[in-house]
């Protein structure tokens, strides 16, 4: 890439021009003087000389790729959204014998490529307000933010003088990873096509450290890694878990092989279990009860008269009426699931405990059941899973654009 050398007229270091025929100033790297180079080298001001500005590691004369093109760094300069600001931001000037001029943003450790846009956005963008959108190409992009940024400090070779204090009123639209930006100054408006660029792949060009990115940058689109991979797992177990419910539904009820009563306070029955665990063996008592409660115990022997299940329990069920309102609670129905190891011949006992005779107490058996539970919590569970991935991004978006939603 041709260059060329001048001697400061204020210090007389040398002064390397980078950038091609359309550098206008440049400012030596050792006293701050800004040189007017279309004015016999007259001495226009004088800029602090500032190294690493805004914690940025990039310097003039760099060089590195950015979407593939070759730049090197011509100059810089430095904005803050008042004249004395301590939170800046750099726009680097970029230069490529073959692309021409760009313009590379660091703020807060993230990266952003603006290129002069020669076709207009057919809306003012000036006259609208934050949160408007409006169409450019076929793509939707939505103000986010109207600010006034000022020049302090100005370092390297530029296509145009930029004194300290200058300012430029912007108003920037987005639609990441690409943004609009409308830039008026005393004398001229411009636009510009932004673009948002991975800051590790840029960073490693330029052969400097990583700068780990600080807040939210409003041209980086959402990503995380995490929610989008649970999104897909989920997705997978959703469409599982519902071929599973689907078929429990059908197929999952079992067969009947009991269906009696508990007479003279028991009922003993032979079962002939054919399907085993992972089936399950449901146990379904009905007690019809009305404002009272029952006691049961149920045991299950295989055929040698082992014991291999037993539990106690109660029914209860109380309704009423009150205050102008019906009220109920408890239950006169329970189901017992119990996984039987192995096909054969079992012997169950239910035995009724209370006094009351008015109940039912009718029993059903069925084999070969599967719980809806197991699959039902599988099934809700990949549902919030995959909700969690727009939940995130809601959140990002509603942070973004300082929505209180």
């Amino acid at each position: 890439m041709k260059h060329y050398t001048i001697r400061c007229p204020n210090c007389g270091a040398p002064l390397k021009i980078v950038g091609g025929r359309n550098i206008h100033s440049i400012t030596c790297e050792y006293c701050g003087s800004l040189i007017d180079l279309h004015e016999n080298y007259k001495v226009l001001s004088k800029f602090e000389v500032l190294k690493n500005p805004g914690g940025s590691p990039f310097e003039v004369g760099m060089r590195g790729k950015i979407k593939g093109i070759e730049f090197i760094i011509t100059g810089f300069v430095v904005y803050g959204l008042s004249p004395g600001s301590r939170s800046v931001w750099v726009d680097y000037s970029l230069y490529s014998p073959i692309y021409g001029y760009a313009w590379m943003t660091y703020e807060d450790g993230a990266l952003s490529f603006s290129r002069r846009l020669r076709q207009m956005p057919s809306v003012d963008m000036n006259r609208m307000e934050e949160g408007k959108s409006f169409r450019f190409k076929g793509e939707k992009y939505r103000v986010y933010e109207k600010y006034r940024a000022y020049v302090q400090s100005v370092m390297g070779s530029l296509t145009y003088i930029a004194r300290k204090g200058d300012s430029i009123y912007v108003v920037e639209a987005v639609n990441p990873p690409f943004g609009i930006a409308y830039e008026r100054s005393e004398d001229e408006i411009e636009y510009y096509l932004m673009e948002y660029l991975e800051p590790a792949e840029v960073y490693e060009s330029f052969g400097v450290s990583a700068v780990d990115v600080e807040g939210d940058n409003p041209l980086k689109p959402f990503s995380s890694p995490f929610f989008a991979s649970l999104f897909k797992s989920s997705l997978i177990f959703f469409f599982i878990s519902l071929a599973a419910l689907a078929y429990i539904r059908h197929e999952g009820k079992g067969s009947v092989v009991e269906n009696g009563y508990i007479r003279g306070r028991e009922l003993k029955s032979t079962l002939q279990i054919r399907q085993a665990a992972p089936r399950l063996l449901d146990v379904h008592i009905y007690a019809g009860l009305d404002n009272e409660w029952k006691s049961y115990a149920l045991e299950l022997y295989d055929e040698d008269g082992v014991k291999i299940y037993s539990k106690n329990f109660e029914l209860s069920y109380y309704h009423g009426y009150e205050d102008g309102e019906s009220w109920s609670e408890g239950s006169d129905e329970t189901d017992i699931y119990i996984r039987v190891q192995r096909p054969g011949k079992y012997i169950l006992r239910v035995r009724d405990f209370s006094p009351s005779k008015r109940c039912s107490n009718h029993v059903v058996v069925r084999e070969g059941v599967w719980r809806l539970r197991y699959f039902l919590i599988v099934f809700i569970m990949s549902i919030v899973g995959m909700l969690a991935y727009p939940l995130a991004y809601s959140i990002y978006m509603g942070r973004l654009w300082k929505d209180d939603e």
